[in-house]
């Protein structure tokens, strides 16, 4: 009887196995795509505030530098203004410089926003915030499903408080 049972039972068909794992590789692999991307976005937002903290960086090297620089370099604007004017937009192309390391960050999807005081040894401080372009924001949680998100960032430094006396010389 035992011999009689033996023949009737029948191997698996390869077939049938090679069927199922295609059908599990077709469920498993686009969520290990998914969270490829999604790694993959939150490595380039990483990397964006990277950026943006440099930017700050820079902008208010660029502050501190050209705060005290001679007024005739920038149409006669007061020493230490960076309320507007020339100055400013030395500092903004500063940061800007830095900001177009990536390209999803828009152009003028920026601002620069500066604080404290020029006098010896008090702090200036710049804060940049970028709008960085998000890849397929609308399946993408790591940008919190938006086309753009805020990245922000700030730095200070010192004022050295030099005060230059600038000479009726010609500029270079």
């Amino acid at each position: 009887m035992m011999a009689a049972r033996a023949k009737r039972t029948r191997a698996p068909s390869k077939g049938r196995e090679r069927g199922a794992v295609y059908v599990e590789t077709l469920i498993g692999l686009p969520v290990v795509i998914y969270f490829f991307l999604q790694l993959w976005q939150l490595l380039d937002l990483y990397t964006a505030h990277l950026v943006v903290q440099h930017a700050a960086v820079a902008a208010v090297r660029a502050a501190v530098v050209v705060g005290p620089d001679d007024p005739r370099f920038y149409s006669n604007q007061a020493l230490d203004d960076l309320s507007g004017g020339e100055r400013l937009d030395d500092v903004k192309t500063a940061a800007a410089l830095v900001l177009g390391a990536i390209p999803a960050f828009q152009a003028a999807g920026f601002k620069v926003e500066l604080s404290g005081t020029f006098e010896a040894n008090q702090e200036i401080t710049a804060k940049v915030t970028a709008d960085y372009a998000c890849r397929v924001a609308a399946l993408n949680p790591a940008c919190g499903l938006a086309a753009f998100r805020h990245v922000s960032a700030t730095a200070s430094l010192p004022y050295q408080g030099a005060k230059y006396q600038f000479g009726d010389t010609n500029p270079p």
